[in-house]
């Protein structure tokens, strides 16, 4: 099971890795966009963009939180919640 989601607006194209933390927000850097809190246990989903997942996983483990792909198939989740997002519609 793939873990990624591909976004595509006219030329620009970015690769964001799927996954759940239990880090608290202000471990998100630059390139990470947080699509759901959960709450304790489960944590919280967030996208990280490729080119910053190194340093973005670094950082979570800095504060020895996890850093794991979801343990279920949430593409369409994710797909849904960025069309929200996209389309400027409210929860």
């Amino acid at each position: 099971m793939e873990h990624t989601v591909s976004v595509r607006i006219g030329v620009d194209h970015v690769l964001y890795h799927i996954r759940v933390t239990r880090a608290p927000k202000n471990y998100d850097g630059f390139g990470t966009i947080e699509l759901r809190d959960y709450g304790q246990p489960v944590g919280r989903l967030v996208l990280i963009r490729d080119e910053h997942y190194g340093w973005q996983t670094g950082r979570y483990q800095s504060g020895m939180f996890a850093c794991t792909p979801p343990e279920y198939d949430n593409q369409s989740e994710v797909q849904q919640e960025l069309w929200r997002r996209l389309l400027g519609q409210r929860l």
